[in-house]
């Protein structure tokens, strides 16, 4: 076990990553395997949220919104992937990178929070309520493919 271990830690190509290749600026890309299975099955079950990451962070105090949504705005200019749109060009599916998209941040009011019916609340609490609402499908042929929700509990949370 010791030869190997010595030659992993001597053995630079194991931890140098690879070159990121560089393609040429076109309008528009073909998709990999991966991906034309994915925005098949969009295009099958549209209403299809399985896909969707979602995850929650509890914040204390008063965020700045402005300050909160500028920050997600930048991580998008920074990342193609999630700036890309998926589209279909003559029958083939295609990505489109866009150099700028719109962004909005959803901001809700637990307060304001209306449910359609009472068993509604009996079965969730209210956050639950707005969480479920919240993950909905996308859109693929419009870009950003990311969306970003901040819900304040109560006026001193």
């Amino acid at each position: 076990m010791e030869p190997l271990c010595t030659k992993i830690k001597t053995s630079s190509a194991l931890f140098e990553p690879a070159p990121i290749q560089q393609f040429e600026e076109r309008v528009y890309y073909p998709l990999s395997p991966a991906q034309e299975v994915f925005f098949t099955f969009q295009r099958m079950f549209p209403e299809f949220t399985a896909y969707n990451m979602t995850g929650v962070l509890e914040m204390e105090g008063k965020p700045d919104i402005a300050r909160f949504e500028s920050s997600f705005k930048k991580v998008i200019d920074r990342h193609e992937s999630l700036r890309t749109s998926f589209h279909l060009l003559d029958g083939e599916p295609v990505q489109k990178v866009h150099t700028e998209v719109p962004f909005k941040l959803e901001y809700y009011h637990l307060e304001e929070l209306v449910v359609d019916n009472l068993e509604e609340l009996e079965e969730d609490e209210p956050i639950t309520i707005m969480m479920k609402r919240f993950k909905r499908s996308f859109d693929l042929s419009k870009a950003p493919l990311i969306r970003v929700g901040l819900v304040e509990e109560a006026e001193n949370n």
